[in-house]
């Protein structure tokens, strides 16, 4: 508190906005969801139509580091071309220094995974963070 950032306020703390260093302080702290917004940009840009496309793992459960890969999952009627792949991994990269890990299926391989009851799947039951689209394309695929 010496360096005057925060402000002692009854209560807590208060980030003290005069301080030149606020600017960058809430650049850091809204550094996710910056990250999210461009991810939903890139997704609605694509020629590829994805039915849902969200973050699961360490950075959805906010628990990763600068060494944790960024997963994602594509789900989409036709699988998602690994060019549009290729292409999202190395914005991932360049936008945050992570590695994106992308998972890309179909309605029918999400069914098929569901029938042997796949591990993953509790982990996006658990985790999953719709970027784009919404959920009701799992709930839309019994096994």
């Amino acid at each position: 508190m010496t360096e005057g950032v925060v402000l002692d306020v009854p209560g807590g703390y208060l980030l003290n906005r005069e301080h030149v260093a606020a600017q960058a302080i809430d650049a850091l702290v809204t550094i996710r969801a910056r990250f999210l917004s461009r991810l939903h940009t890139e997704v609605a840009s694509w020629p590829y139509q994805a039915d849902l496309v969200g973050i699961f793992g360490s950075f959805a459960r906010r628990d990763g580091d600068s060494r944790s890969d960024i997963d994602i999952v594509i789900v989409g009627e036709e699988r998602c071309p690994d060019g549009v792949q290729d292409e999202l991994a190395r914005a991932v990269v360049t936008w945050t220094g992570n590695r994106a890990q992308i998972v890309a299926i179909t309605p029918s391989e999400l069914r098929a995974m569901r029938s042997v009851d796949e591990p993953i799947l509790a982990e996006w039951r658990r985790d999953l963070e719709v970027v784009y689209g919404n959920t009701a394309v799992f709930e839309a695929a019994p096994a």
